[in-house]
């Protein structure tokens, strides 16, 4: 199994394209919010027209939102004109996040959604889907509950009582169908309404065969602060046809390698 992690992006788009199906088989109502990926180099296409919302814009190399807000590098309430003048503030200028120094090259803008103010808002919590051994393992703060690998879809509201059942259910299907290997989601209920705040997922590549057409095109961030060199991008795509994990950095590519023969 290769799991690799996919940009802020690509996660909020494989919520928002997928999640709602397997929500309402488990008859939760799930919100995810809209999103947009600025690549380098590309000028900013805007596709929320027509929408009335705010957004917020930062960075998307798989830092959290706290280490970005922490460096300045989080804009929020935003139109398309305060969002275009935040990229154009920010673009090309070297930042250290998180004591690493870099220049982010992608950015994410994403909508935020509006609550309904006439029902109680609660607290955030973070749900969590972990691929283990025995099956998977879902968590939401000190609860930890392991759902067996031969536990049918029928049997899941056995397996998965409790708080918020109807939200682990609907999270462990979609993670099942998509391969995804680790999914962390923050959620706020919003009356009757699962609203999404943040997420990160990890993809098996190894399942790329199976889910290529459900994934889209997904882009897998390299460290903050050096750029994928096209050795190691070569062995990630190997490792991403084979079950093997194959892992490649490459430190000094003017090195040599010496065969010692005793």
């Amino acid at each position: 199994m290769a799991a690799r992690e996919a940009s802020g992006h690509d996660s909020l788009r494989i919520l928002r394209e997928h999640l709602p199906e397997f929500a309402r088989k488990s008859q939760a109502t799930v919100i995810v919010p809209a999103s947009l990926a600025v690549r380098p180099g590309a000028p900013l296409e805007w596709s929320f027209a027509g929408k009335q919302s705010t957004y917020s814009v930062r960075p998307d190399h798989l830092h959290e939102l706290d280490a970005l807000a922490a460096a300045g590098l989080v804009g929020t309430k935003l139109d398309e004109s305060g969002v275009r003048a935040w990229l154009k503030s920010h673009e090309g200028k070297e930042v250290t996040i998180d004591g690493v120094t870099g220049v982010p090259t992608n950015f994410v803008v994403v909508e935020e959604l509006v609550h309904n103010t006439a029902s109680a808002l609660s607290s955030p919590f973070t749900l969590v889907v972990r691929s283990v051994r025995d099956g998977e393992e879902v968590s939401m703060g000190a609860e930890s509950q392991i759902v067996s690998l031969d536990c049918a879809e029928s049997d899941l509201s056995g397996q998965l009582c409790g708080k918020f059942s109807n939200l682990k259910i609907a999270v462990v299907l979609l993670c099942r169908d998509l391969h995804i290997t680790e999914l962390e989601c923050s959620f706020t209920l919003d009356g009757s309404r699962y609203m999404v705040s943040g997420v990160a997922l990890q993809l098996d590549e190894a399942a790329t065969y199976l889910c290529a057409n459900k994934w889209g095109s997904c882009r897998f961030p390299a460290a903050f602060g050096r750029l994928e060199l096209p050795e190691e991008a070569a062995i990630h795509e190997l490792d991403g046809r084979t079950g093997a994990s194959l892992k490649f950095t490459l430190l000094n590519r003017h090195g040599r390698v010496w065969t010692l023969i005793a």
